[in-house]
Order: structure tokens, then sequence, then C-alpha cells
């Protein structure tokens, strides 16, 4: 089996789902122009003989503006992919594998504000010297409002014992910068909330995400 085109929909149904995240609202009368997380790819499992496992990391705002990275054993590599998703409408960015070790950055950038008032927002991915992943991996989509909510997730699917999870305990998203219509956000005024995922942790500013329940 050679298959990365498993959303996390299908995966969903999956057993033993270990899902942890942190939420955050900017402040109060701004919205969400940019925001970059930076995360080092980790290590495949070196079981993958069970493909119901399925990972996938992800910051995101708004119904669904998603740079992910992903995993699925019956793959078995990392990946790259880009979700918009408001309402009945989506758009997906084409899978791009990436390797163990690579420095990617998943951004999520307001384009434009068009001339009826609505909010075209670009997600996209860079590598660590800042170049751009290819176009196609892009997508972008308009919505008729700002968002103002950003999140920092990790969805792992199909494996309850986390036995077939990278051995790295927790994913560390890094160097987290978000700026609104009012500029550069101050990180210490994002007040991530941590109460679902109470093994998260915060450390210099940076986010721990654990894989495992």
């Amino acid at each position: 089996m050679s298959d990365r085109s498993t959303s996390p929909v299908s995966a969903s149904g999956s057993s033993g789902e270990n899902h942890h995240h942190a939420w955050a609202k900017l402040p109060e009368g701004e919205y969400l122009t940019e925001m970059r997380t930076t995360w080092v790819v980790p290590s495949v499992p070196k079981d993958v003989s069970n493909h119901d496992v399925f990972i996938y990391l992800w910051p995101g705002a708004g119904s669904v503006l998603q740079p992910v990275l992903a995993f699925h054993a019956g793959y078995p590599k990392w990946y790259l992919h880009t979700y918009a998703i408001h309402g009945g409408e989506s758009v997906k960015g084409e899978d791009y594998d990436v390797e163990v070790g690579d420095t990617v950055v998943g951004v999520i950038k307001l384009k434009e504000i068009t001339s009826d008032g609505k909010y075209t927002y670009r997600v996209f991915f860079e590598r660590g010297d800042g170049t751009e992943y290819p176009p196609e991996t892009a997508c972008e989509q308009t919505w008729p409002e700002a968002e103002s909510g950003i999140c920092q997730y990790i969805e792992a699917f199909g494996d309850p014992h986390g036995d077939q999870y990278p051995a790295e305990e927790y994913l560390k998203m890094c160097d987290i910068t978000v700026t609104s219509n009012k500029g550069p956000v101050p990180a210490q005024s994002i007040v991530w909330d941590l109460s679902t995922s109470p093994q998260a942790k915060i450390v210099n500013g940076d986010l721990w995400l654990p894989y495992r329940a």
C-alpha cells in the first residue's frame, strides 16, 4: 500500500485517537493577517504495519485554515498539504514529500481584502531557509469575515497506546509569530488555552504538544 491521499475526515473513524491542541484569541478588535509556525519533521515510527495510523500536525485559524504536516503508516512518509475550508467550500494544495529532520514553516497569511470587503487568506509552506515550497502546494480562499482565533494542533489516530507514533514524546512548535491588522502581536499577549491538553507545555515561548494521551 502506498497511499497518502487519505484526509483527516476519513481517518477520524480509526480507533485510538490522541488529540492535543492549544487555542488563543487575538486581542480585542484585532484580526489575523499572518501566523508563522516552525517545526522539524519528526522521526518515522519504526513499526508502520498498522495502516490505520495517521498523524496530522498543524497550526490553524478560523473554520479551517491549515498548513498540515501529515503521516500515514500506509505510505509511509511525512508530507505536506494545505487546507482551506469555509462552510461547504473546500480547497486543498497538492501533497509534497519531506524528509525527517527538515525544517518547515507553516504560514497562514491574509493576501488581500477584496473590494466588497471579504478576506482572502493564503495557506502555504516555507523551508527553513525561507524559500517557499512549489506554488501548487499552497491554497487560498476568500472568506466573508476576518479571523481572530488561532490554534496549534496534533491529531493522531489509530494507535491507542502510542506505540506507532514517533519516538519523540513531544512535537515542538517553534518561533510562533503572529501579526494582526494592528501589527506584530507580542508573544506575551497571546494566552494559549491548554485546558484540553494538560500534558502540553510552553517553554521559552515555544509550544510543546505531546503525541500520546
